[in-house]
């Protein structure tokens, strides 16, 4: 029930300290300011590094054969491990939890051409499967598919640069994905050998990395090896796990089958090596909980300190009002009314500095999310600051719950005010 002259108490309590108040409540505001800020940053910066696996599957790694250090299998130590295509199906059938695996091979920047235009770039040998783990967007055309594969056509997935370069398509960043149509069905000639463009792709990786792959052809890895007579060898494979499975097992797993093919001996931590997204997304994701952390560690500290100040500034009123208090329990008021009005009063000062608190920080987050595109530059490391409704209630609730903790104290030590000793003191 709604009590008026309690309210008008306590308003009339502030409104003669007013100074005392606002510097109380600002320990309060500060710590929520602090708190949705800094969350809101470390949300930007979490979503920026996010989209830097934008581009990948993150359950993902790579394998590649290097040199042994050890004998073993009567082959002398410094042999170089090279992967087969045979041993693709033994890595499929042996290891489980595995989603896709993709062998892959290059012949490196060598001159491409197209009529007069020709321009050196970077030439791989791919499985349609590559492109599940590393994504691109496709503006033209199509990407490599399985009957590339299976008939070893000599069909290219180029980048958006190699189009435009190839095929005189002026101010790139102007273009719509209309214009690079007319690069589909296009004969380029790479290391003399004809290879039909099936598709134009553009880059969804960040800085240097995006302009590298954007200036790359992909060809079917069948019509690859038959024209570069690459034989029964891939270079290294691109793989990934299933959701459910660890990847470092996987990886694990992927490097003991071909370690015993390969005759490499099982300390031997040399003869193959592996790189793992899925790892490397699971420290970033446990490093932003670090921060978060930290940061809900640090602002809790600060609100603590402010609802402290609140606690101290409280003992001060009811010892300031300790007469009043004495002539409220003379006329029957019960220790159970005193303890509410102290409280009310306490959890009135957190709430209102509090709220205000969230309201601004919210607001200047607000007013940065204003300057960032909704859709951001892939270059961009830093997304769209945001702190969802949810966290600022439960903040707001943390408050509400301190600020009673906080007036609880000065609120008892009021209910046992004598009433005799309280006449007496003034």
């Amino acid at each position: 029930m709604f009590d008026f002259d309690k309210w008008q108490e306590i308003f009339s309590t502030i409104k003669h300290n007013k100074l005392r108040s606002a510097l109380t409540m600002f320990g309060v505001y500060w710590g929520m300011f602090m708190l949705v800020i800094l969350l809101g940053g470390g949300a930007g910066l979490e979503r920026g590094a996010v989209s830097g696996f934008s581009a990948w599957a993150t359950n993902a790694g790579f394998v590649w054969g290097q040199q042994t250090n050890k004998a073993y299998g009567g082959f002398q130590p410094g042999r170089q491990i090279r992967f087969k295509l045979s041993d693709i199906e033994a890595v499929k059938s042996q290891v489980s939890g595995l989603e896709l695996l993709a062998p892959r091979d290059q012949i490196g920047t060598v001159t491409v051409q197209y009529g007069v235009e020709s321009d050196k770039f970077e030439v791989y040998g791919d499985y349609p499967e590559y492109f599940q783990i590393r994504k691109s967007k496709t503006i033209a055309g199509r990407a490599l598919n399985k009957l590339d594969i299976d008939l070893a056509r000599k069909s290219a997935y180029i980048g958006q640069d190699v189009a435009a370069t190839l095929f005189g398509l002026d101010n790139e960043s102007k273009l719509e994905n209309e214009d690079y149509e007319q690069a589909i069905g296009k004969i380029i000639k790479i290391r003399g050998f004809s290879f039909q463009v099936v598709g134009v792709f553009s880059s969804l990786r960040n800085g240097e990395d995006r302009n590298e792959e954007n200036r790359s052809i992909h060809t079917a890895f069948t019509g690859f090896n038959n024209a570069f007579k690459r034989g029964e060898w891939s270079g290294w494979y691109a793989y990934s796990a299933r959701e459910d499975v660890n990847v470092d097992q996987i990886e694990n797993d992927i490097k003991a089958v071909i370690a015993e093919r390969h005759f490499v001996h099982p300390e031997d931590d040399q003869a193959i090596g592996s790189f793992s997204l899925g790892r490397e997304f699971n420290e970033m994701k446990n490093l932003f909980i670090a921060i978060n952390l930290f940061v809900w560690t640090v602002s809790i500290g600060t609100l603590i300190a402010g609802m402290v100040g609140i606690s101290n500034i409280m003992l001060i009123v009811v010892r300031e009002r300790v007469p009043e208090i004495g002539i409220r329990k003379a006329m029957g008021a019960i220790p159970s009314s005193i303890i509410s009005l102290i409280v009310q009063e306490s959890v009135f000062l957190t709430t209102v500095a509090g709220g205000i608190g969230i309201g601004a920080a919210q607001l200047i987050l607000a007013l940065i999310r204003t300057q960032i595109p909704e859709i951001p530059d892939p270059n961009d490391m830093f997304h769209q600051p945001f702190v969802s409704l949810e966290i600022s209630l439960i903040g707001l609730s943390v408050l509400v719950i301190g600020g009673a903790l906080a007036g609880l104290i000065p609120a008892l030590k009021a209910a046992k005010v004598s009433p005799i000793e309280a006449i007496r003191a003034e």
